[in-house]
């Protein structure tokens, strides 16, 4: 009987963890943002989330007695720190503005790009890291995240141009 309440408390987890990110991407698309793109509670939260528990590890590593499991302990600060960091960086970093000539997007992985919508030449989803890359002249990417406040726009302005995704 132990086992089938793991197993139930595992399933509606793993529900609930589908629902959240699900109701977080389709949020995040109907966003009114006026042109604007950012990342919104969704990130923040989970950088959140992430920094409170690097910071409890650490407090456990220095303050329980965890009867010498250092190393799993160091491993998990190092993991939630770098998703902290990471997602802290993305929330502070990752914006742009577009209208209905240009895409202004910055982002801490390919800097700041202006790009005409004029030169848009494709765009493909990824689904494994749930982000749409849109192919510009000259071999120029920019990567729309569906976390992104304000994304089911810039996607109606590319359907707009005929472009299929």
């Amino acid at each position: 009987m132990e086992v089938l309440g793991k197993i139930i408390v595992g399933v509606l987890g793993s529900y609930l963890t589908y629902y959240i990110i699900s109701n977080a991407a389709m949020r995040s698309a109907e966003a009114d943002t006026e042109g604007k793109l950012f990342f919104g509670w969704f990130l923040i939260g989970t950088s959140l989330i992430s920094t409170l528990i690097a910071a409890g590890m650490i407090w456990v590593l220095f303050f329980v007695d965890h009867r010498g499991q250092d190393v799993p302990i160091v491993l998990l600060i190092q993991m939630f720190g770098v998703f902290s960091i990471w997602g802290w960086a993305e929330v502070f970093w990752t914006k742009g503005y577009f209208d209905d000539e240009t895409l202004n997007f910055q982002s801490i992985w390919q800097g700041k790009r202006r790009l005409q919508w004029s030169e848009l030449r494709n765009v493909k989803y990824n689904q494994h890291l749930h982000w749409y890359v849109l192919h510009f002249r000259h071999g120029r990417t920019v990567r729309v995240s569906i976390y992104l406040n304000g994304h089911g726009f810039v996607l109606d302005k590319v359907a707009s141009l005929g472009h299929d995704f």
